[in-house]
């Protein structure tokens, strides 16, 4: 599982380097987490770089040094939500010691991730509708999309060459599975739920046929 581990799929892993010290990543981040809380309440669109200075207790030049604009805080939060889904993504595939595994535990951790981080996700969907008007958030987005894929399809491909996996294509199992799991996680935070964890086997179910090619 080298390519897993490579930290050519920690997406924005440098992505806050620009903070030289430990002082200042940890007021970066502070800053991030309160525009996270604000995000997730009023909408991105709708929370000003003063009421979030305000809520973080520091001055809005202060706020203004580690992100000179509302755009910039915007995209360095996304990026930072994204780092920690990533890298617990794929710190929990690390503990597989087969492709089946590694599937089992990539699924589990992506569905898991969301709900247990509710306020990072609702900012993540936030962002999704501002990705219509905005094309460096739609730019990130497609980023962060094609290195998922690049991670999910690398993982069936490992399945595959060690015969677990039959599908054809490793890369369109990848394209349907993730469009299958985005869609299921879509609507937990968008409609009413009832037996989640049923319509979660179904999906899993799902998933696995894509993977073994059981019609």
């Amino acid at each position: 599982m080298i390519i897993l581990k490579s930290k050519e799929y920690i997406l924005f892993e440098k992505a806050f380097d620009s903070f030289k010290t430990a002082a200042q990543k940890k007021q970066a981040f502070y800053i991030i987490e309160t525009a996270i809380d604000c995000y997730s309440k009023r909408g991105i669109g709708n929370s000003a770089l003063s009421t979030i200075a305000n809520r973080a207790s520091c001055s809005l030049s202060k706020l203004k040094f580690y992100f000179n604009n509302s755009e910039t805080l915007i995209l360095s939060t996304l990026k930072y939500i994204r780092l920690l889904y990533q890298e617990y993504v794929v710190s929990e595939i690390s503990k597989a010691t087969n492709p089946q595994q590694r599937f089992d535990l990539y699924f589990t951790a992506c569905l898991d991730w969301p709900q247990k981080n509710k306020q990072y996700a609702a900012v993540w969907i936030s962002a999704m509708h501002k990705a219509s008007k905005d094309k460096s958030v739609i730019d990130l987005n497609t980023i962060a999309v094609q290195t998922g894929l690049e991670r999910l399809a690398t993982l069936i491909q490992e399945g595959k060459d060690e015969k677990v996996f039959f599908c054809d294509s490793s890369k369109s199992a990848a394209q349907t599975i993730h469009t299958l799991m985005t869609g299921f996680l879509l609507s937990i935070f968008t409609e009413k739920q009832s037996d989640r964890l049923n319509k979660e086997k179904i999906l899993k179910t799902q998933c696995l046929k894509i993977l073994k090619s059981i019609d």
